[in-house]
């Protein structure tokens, strides 16, 4: 199996259940239950691959406070190789309050800390070297990373022979294409979300122009991430087509769903699958995703997801 480094954001999610609207100020709510668990799309992606049954390497920057200890115990807890994970006294490990509703919707607010203080410099030429696909994830919350420094990485790994991949989150800070345009022409694959890639696009929502567009930018191959709909697959050279989700009963938490996506896709890819059984493996692990509280704690084995997919071929 080809071997995957994950760069890029992470941080403790604070998950509180349920809010829906905050009480006035000054006054107090009563919520279900108050959780604190591992986030940040790029060790949620190699916690998710560990699952699976990989063996990720992780770059990420954290504080050496108490939030940056229980991410690191949790990597541990998910043999995780954490031996390129940057620990800075200087800085706050980052966290997020994610603010789950009744639906499972979430809203966010968020302090970036070390990330914004990551670069390219930060990923030693071991790791890539150890390693056949970059996945960077996380893009636009991390500051100085961000733009120039991330063309800086991805550059390296091109010439390392990686397979390239990146991931965005939303930008909160309102630069969009402006720090992305420049990653693209080195991205053999770009995921966005649907709300993200309409963003970047200036508003423009048809799927098929909205590939075109990163496409034209340089991207090789792109898959928007589509919510309960799937996921839009743009292969190059190849007639595109939309990978559906599989249905839940329960919707528990959205959280991590998509960089759960990610992981089950490129899991698969690592593996030697196409695009189309590596779409449906992203499905499937997003789907065990939003099962329960948190972005990873519901992710089975990669045997686990074969045999739902078996099932769900069946029925």
């Amino acid at each position: 199996m080809k071997k995957i480094l994950c760069v890029g954001h992470t941080c403790v999610d604070i998950t509180t259940r349920h809010v829906d609207q905050l009480p006035p100020p000054g006054l107090l709510k009563g919520i279900e239950s108050v959780t604190m668990n591992p986030g940040g799309c790029a060790s949620n992606a190699a916690i998710d691959l560990a699952k699976l049954g990989a063996d990720p390497r992780l770059v990420i920057k954290i504080g050496a406070d108490g939030f940056g200890g229980f991410l690191e115990s949790i990597l541990d807890k998910n043999k995780v190789d954490r031996r390129y994970v940057v620990v800075d006294p200087a800085l706050e490990t980052s966290a997020t309050c994610v603010l789950i509703g009744e639906s499972g919707e979430r809203t966010f607010l968020h302090n970036p800390g070390a990330n914004d203080k990551l670069h390219a410099d930060d990923v030693p030429d071991a790791a890539l070297e150890e390693c056949d696909i970059l996945f960077v994830a996380g893009t636009f919350l991390m500051e100085e990373f961000d733009g120039a420094e991330c063309k800086k990485l991805l550059m390296r790994a091109k010439e390392k022979g990686l397979f390239t991949v990146l991931d965005t989150a939303w930008d909160f800070r309102g630069y969009w294409i402006d720090k992305l345009g420049q990653c693209l022409p080195h991205l053999d694959l770009f995921m966005p979300s649907f709300d993200e890639a309409v963003e970047l696009c200036g508003g423009e929502r048809d799927l098929d122009k909205l590939c075109d567009t990163f496409h034209a930018m340089g991207a090789r191959h792109v898959i928007i991430k589509w919510g309960h709909h799937g996921a839009y697959i743009s292969e190059a050279g190849k007639a595109r087509f939309l990978s559906p989700s599989f249905p839940a009963e329960t919707v528990v938490d959205t959280t991590g769903a998509g960089d759960s996506f990610c992981a089950g896709f490129l899991y698969a890819l690592a593996e030697g699958a196409d695009f189309h059984h590596a779409a449906r493996v992203g499905n499937a692990v997003g789907h065990h995703c939003v099962g329960g509280v948190g972005a990873t704690y519901g992710i089975p084995t990669y045997g686990e997801i074969l045999a739902f997919l078996e099932n769900a071929d069946n029925n």
